[in-house]
């Protein structure tokens, strides 16, 4: 075999991983979309979340959430139940002697 020549075993064999790879994603788009989605709109209850902890209601809004079970502020929840279907972001507090893990999510 000459220099720079390639077996035809092994250019159907690339041809097929080429195809095999440039299907995966219209395969997979819906599942991926959704996953997207979800992790974006996570990223945007935590980036709420931090802003009300900056702006030093966040202790305050924890006291409220232990006492009733749950407590809102602007456009983000918080409660002590995992809540159903809907994203969400754990927050774990550490205070007191005792840990408490608060779900945040879009009020609503």
């Amino acid at each position: 075999m000459a220099k720079g020549e390639m077996p035809i075993i092994d250019a159907l064999g690339a041809l097929i991983v080429a195809v095999v790879l440039a299907s995966i994603p219209s395969v997979y788009t819906g599942g991926w979309d959704e996953s997207l989605r979800d992790l974006a709109e996570k990223e945007a209850l935590r980036q709420e979340f931090y802003q009300v902890m900056c702006s030093g209601n966040a202790t305050s809004l924890l006291d409220l959430c232990l006492a009733q079970g749950e407590a809102s502020v602007g456009n983000i929840s918080l409660s002590l139940e995992e809540p159903d279907h809907v994203p969400y972001v754990q927050f774990l507090s550490s205070r007191d002697g005792g840990t408490t893990v608060f779900y945040i999510k879009r009020r609503g």
